[in-house]
């Protein structure tokens, strides 16, 4: 990239008026853009007419994709409760009966 640039900067906008006017080119500037991405693409780099008023309007998909978002149904919502509960329960209850079951059985019975 670095060779391609060196060898394209002479026809690339440098003046300070002419990189100002790169947001809205004017035909001499848009002239030169394209002379440059030509070089650039010459020289082996993937580069687009900027300057032309095709390259300006977007094509393909948008960058980011919007995300897609769904609601729960009243039956998804009721089943990922009852799931959470009962695996919430067989946790909270296996500590205690991990713990009893390496007592001894009278150790256990006499524990409050």
């Amino acid at each position: 990239m670095r060779e391609a640039l060196e060898a394209c900067r002479d026809k690339m906008p440098q003046q300070n008026s002419e990189l100002e006017k790169l947001s809205n080119p004017d035909a001499a500037t848009k002239a030169k853009m394209v002379v440059f991405a030509q070089c650039m693409r010459d020289e082996g780099q993937d580069f687009a007419d900027t300057g032309t008023d095709a390259a300006a309007a977007p094509t393909g998909p948008p960058a980011t994709a919007p995300i897609e978002r769904r609601t729960l149904t009243e039956t998804e919502a009721v089943s990922g409760a009852l799931a959470s509960t009962l695996v919430i329960g067989a946790l909270a209850g296996l500590y205690p009966a991990l713990r009893a079951a390496r007592l001894a059985p009278t150790e256990a019975a006499s524990s409050p």
